[in-house]
Formats: structure tokens, C-alpha cells, sequence
């Protein structure tokens, strides 16, 4: 399990991956910056725990280990961009740090260890169809440009994106990507039989592209409902 511990304005503190001990307390951080049921963000959390290796999505935390205490939190994910089904981007969802916490640059180190928790993710090999970029960290915000941009994060334009259930998300590329090599498999037949696709009627209904795939629910995060009227800032920032 990713665990650190270092000391900062005098406090030690201890940075890791959620573990079960800890759900309770991170999810009523949570609800005290975006109010839910503690049962349904317990349930939610509950899908960051898994195995010792790295892997997303993950939720890391923040404890002042004097009083055992959440004090920060960060979920990434991985997110499927409507242009472009051949790869999976990394994508912060949420950053919160306890208010009796803030202003102590405590935020700016839980960003900092998301990133190089990603880097350590990027040296994982990968087996699943549609491979994760590990080369930019993805985010958006409503209120926080000044403090991203600090960081080194650039503005980029809105980036419309699917679900980050990899599973689902694969399975339908998965069948795109088979219809695809089917009909170019049909058309190459076509022209290696000497046929003219223009003249075949066979042939031109084999060649009709397949219908697109169903949409899949825009996954932001359903903890941080967005106001549509406010316009969000998209940023990306280089850590591979």
C-alpha cells in the first residue's frame, strides 16, 4: 500500500491510500465540504479499497497521526475522452483538506503526492485494451484557478469525457474496435476477389459502419454537485 510519513510545521503527519480503518472518518471530511448520506459515501469509498498495488481509481489521505485524524483527501480516476476512445486519461476528482487545517500549504503537498503517485503508477505495466496516459494529470475547478495555476497547471479547453469504469468503457471499444477490423477485413476481401464495391450490392451493405456506441453517464463525481451555470476551468499539468 503507498504510505508516507514526513513532519511539517512541527506535526507528523502520514499520507496513504484509504484503508477500511479509515473510511468513517474520510467520508464525513467529505461531507463537510459537499453534504451527502454518510451511508451512501461510506458505500462509495468502499470501491478505493482493494489491493496492495498501485492502481485506479484510489483515494489518498491525509492523517495527523498525533490525533489519528483525516485531514486531507484526493481521489483519482481514470476518464475516456468523447474524441479520442483509444486511450484513458488521469483525472482528480475531488482535493479537500479539514478547515482547521487550511492555509498551512498542506493542500499543495496532497497535489504533489498525487502526482508522484502517478508517476509510480506510469512504471506499472499494462494489460488492459485501452492503456492509461500517464503523461498529464487532468483536473477542473470553479473556485481554485489561482492555486492550481501556482502549481504549474495550465489552462486547457473543457474536455467532454466518458464514465472512468475502465471495464465498461473497454468492452465497448473492445466491440467497436472488432466491427471496425471486420469491415476492413470485407473490404479487403472484396478487392482481393476482384469485385467492385461500387457494383456489389453484397458489398455495399457490408461496409456500412457499425451504429455508435450508446453514451455512457458523464461520471463527475456525483458528491460535488455542479451549479450548470458555473463555468468550469479545466486545467492539465506534465508529470511523466
Amino acid at each position: 500500500m503507498y504510505c508516507k510519513k514526513f513532519s511539517h510545521e512541527c506535526k507528523q503527519y502520514l499520507l496513504s491510500e484509504l484503508a477500511d480503518e479509515y473510511v468513517q472518518k474520510t467520508a464525513q471530511l467529505i461531507n463537510n465540504e459537499w453534504p451527502r448520506s454518510q451511508c451512501q459515501r461510506v458505500l462509495s469509498l468502499r470501491q478505493y479499497i482493494r489491493s496492495d498495488k498501485l492502481k485506479l481509481p484510489v483515494s489518498l489521505i491525509l492523517i495527523d497521526t498525533q490525533i489519528d485524524r483525516v485531514i486531507g483527501h484526493a481521489s483519482l480516476a481514470s476518464i475516456t475522452a468523447a474524441d479520442d476512445l483509444s486511450q484513458n486519461l488521469i483525472f482528480i476528482q475531488s482535493v479537500v483538506v479539514d478547515p482547521q487545517y487550511r492555509g498551512k500549504r498542506l493542500g499543495k503537498k496532497i497535489m504533489l503526492e498525487a502526482e508522484l503517485y502517478v508517476s509510480e503508477y506510469a512504471k506499472i505495466p499494462q494489460s488492459t485494451l485501452i492503456k492509461t496516459n500517464c503523461e498529464f494529470l487532468y483536473l477542473n475547478t470553479k473556485d481554485k484557478q489561482s492555486f492550481y495555476e501556482k502549481l504549474g497547471y495550465t489552462r486547457i479547453e473543457p474536455i467532454l469525457f466518458y464514465a472512468n469504469k475502465e471495464s465498461k468503457c473497454n468492452a465497448i471499444v473492445k466491440n467497436l474496435l472488432q466491427s471496425m477490423t471486420k469491415e476492413k477485413q470485407t473490404q479487403n476481401s472484396i478487392v482481393n476477389s476482384g469485385c467492385s464495391v461500387k457494383n456489389s450490392p453484397a458489398a455495399a451493405t457490408s461496409v456500412v459502419p457499425p451504429p455508435p456506441p450508446p453514451p455512457i453517464a458523464n461520471l463527475m463525481p456525483k458528491s460535488n454537485p455542479i451549479d450548470e451555470s458555473i463555468q468550469l476551468t479545466w486545467y492539465r499539468k506534465r508529470i511523466n
